[in-house]
């Protein structure tokens, strides 16, 4: 059996933190959350950090985050003598735009100030800029296509977890799961007000990624959905997202695989990073 490791690249407001959580359940220890550095307000991460997150991970079957974004897909189609499989998750841009300034508002304690922080803060095409480092939609649809093995839409975020589930062979993974980071119970009458003034000034500095994300649900998705058979992608909705009782066994296994992945990551693997960075 060929080994290999899967890689999720996090677009930000688009469900990472959730699916984190679902592979943290599932692999445990042998999940890592990227840990990068920030210089000039600019974050990087390279194959030669990646090489070094392997050795310190070397049963690793699964890594993601925001970092992945600056790994070259080419040079490490394969590394430790493991395939590679990238997949990620897209959201309708200008519902990305808004559930961002929401989060960064709430998180940061920003002054409630849209176009302040779209000035300051927003990104132009930030999934395209994701995937490519520039607005080069034919590129991005290039990546994903070709060199993705899934993609997801938030939007049919169940349909997509059961679509990473068998494109990315994680048999018996328990897809149930949390929402984390939602944003929605954020959003009042009062945001309800911004989101219409500020709507087509959104629309007009997001065209190309509204387009990456058409085409994506429009091709890629499609395709996807074929390959599943949409009769049995609505009959394994069914069976694995309606209500079932989970044994203790089970739920108490997964939450120390939760637990260990944490205590791993926040006390060995990140302060480790964080003094290589250093020490560069």
């Amino acid at each position: 059996m060929n080994k290999k490791i899967i890689a999720f690249s996090q677009v930000t407001r688009c469900g990472g933190v959730t699916i984190n959580a679902l592979l943290q359940s599932y692999f445990g220890l042998k999940h890592f959350d990227l840990v990068g550095e920030i210089l000039n307000n600019q974050m990087t991460y390279d194959e030669k950090d990646l090489l070094f997150d392997m050795k310190i991970h070397p049963f690793a079957r699964s890594f993601a985050g925001h970092f992945s974004s600056y790994l070259n897909i080419d040079n490490i189609s394969k590394i430790n003598n493991k395939n590679v499989m990238f997949y990620t998750m897209l959201r309708n841009p200008i519902d990305r735009v808004f559930s961002k300034y929401r989060f960064q508002v709430d998180r940061y304690n920003l002054p409630n100030d849209f176009n302040a922080w779209f000035q300051k803060y927003h990104i132009p095409n930030g999934m395209i800029n994701h995937f490519v480092g520039s607005d080069n939609l034919e590129l991005a649809k290039e990546i994903l296509t070709h060199k993705y093995k899934a993609v997801g839409i938030l939007e049919k975020f169940d349909e997509s977890l059961l679509i990473f589930k068998k494109k990315l062979s994680l048999e018996g993974m328990d897809l149930s799961y949390k929402i984390k980071n939602d944003t929605t119970k954020l959003k009042s009458d009062e945001q309800i007000k911004v989101e219409d003034k500020y709507r087509e000034m959104v629309i007009s500095s997001n065209i190309k990624d509204l387009k990456l994300y058409e085409y994506v649900l429009n091709t890629i998705w499609k395709e996807q959905v074929r390959d599943y058979n949409s009769d049995k992608l609505k009959s394994d909705l069914i069976k694995e997202f309606s209500s079932k009782n989970y044994r203790f066994n089970e739920r108490i296994s997964s939450d120390v695989r939760i637990k260990l992945n944490k205590i791993y990551h926040h006390f060995f693997y990140k302060p480790i990073s964080k003094l290589r960075y250093k020490l560069k």
